[in-house]
């Protein structure tokens, strides 16, 4: 059986939805990437999330490319939080880092 959805706790403090800019616990570390979907394969709770490459990280934000080239099927406990973002130039974005994660 599979269902779908584009909404799905992460863990106790946060929601997260379909577009939504999430940190997630990677093979490398913390990375950022954009939330497609949620999914439930087998009683296993899923997300479908195309990866961002970081380009620059700051004090509380990171720079980085949006991208499909990277797709990840992610387990729902590997997304950390979802964050405040904002599209810039040439393909980035800045995305805020939850204070919780810095």
């Amino acid at each position: 059986d599979c269902y779908t959805a584009f909404k799905a706790r992460v863990n106790k403090f946060h929601v997260c939805t379909q577009r939504d800019v999430v940190l997630f616990q990677g093979p490398i570390g913390v990375e950022v990437g954009e939330v497609w979907f949620h999914a439930e394969i087998d009683h296993h709770l899923v997300s479908l999330v195309p990866v961002w490459p970081v380009i620059a990280k700051d004090r509380g934000s990171f720079r980085v490319q949006e991208s499909t080239a990277d797709v990840r099927l992610l387990l729902l406990t590997d997304i950390m939080a979802p964050c405040a973002f904002r599209r810039a130039e040439h393909g980035t974005a800045i995305v805020l880092q939850p204070l919780a994660y810095r």
